[in-house]
């Protein structure tokens, strides 16, 4: 489809063979200031890391299930459930994303999901309209000689 408000993403990239192409055609299915929810299992960018009971799990489990998945796909990238937000933000720039992206370990630090995708939620529709409310209310006050800040 084409000028989609949200487009949500849970626990799904990572499994993708061509996680670029998939996140292209998303930012080319939404609306000029639509906006894309990305919740993705916690996973720092180092092994250490992620060398914890839930890594550990989230290791065993991508192995068996995410990569074999992803490799079997077209382009076969096999990021599996480790690859962490922070290389699928990367990869959503790639893919073309400028504007705000909400991405759950930016939003909160939870492990669990339930808690990190209901914050993020809110955070993907308050944060672009509470910016933009605020860069009107900027704009009104300019003027007038009222600092913010």
């Amino acid at each position: 489809g084409q000028g989609s408000d949200l487009v949500c993403l849970f626990d799904a990239l990572h499994d993708m063979g061509d996680p670029v192409g998939a996140a292209r055609h998303i930012r080319q299915s939404l609306a000029p200031e639509g906006t894309l929810l990305l919740v993705e299992p916690t996973a720092g960018d180092a092994l250490e890391e992620n060398l914890n009971p839930v890594g550990r799990a989230f290791y065993g489990l991508s192995t068996v299930i995410c990569t074999p998945a992803s490799l079997a796909q077209e382009v076969g990238l096999g990021l599996g459930g480790q690859a962490g937000e922070r290389q699928l933000a990367i990869m959503l720039r790639e893919a073309g994303f400028t504007g705000e992206v909400s991405l759950s370990h930016r939003v909160s630090g939870e492990y669990r999901e339930y808690e990190r995708t209901c914050t993020t939620v809110i955070d993907a529709f308050v944060h672009r309209r509470l910016g933009s409310y605020l860069g009107r209310v900027e704009d009104a006050l300019g003027g007038t000689g009222v600092g913010g800040g």
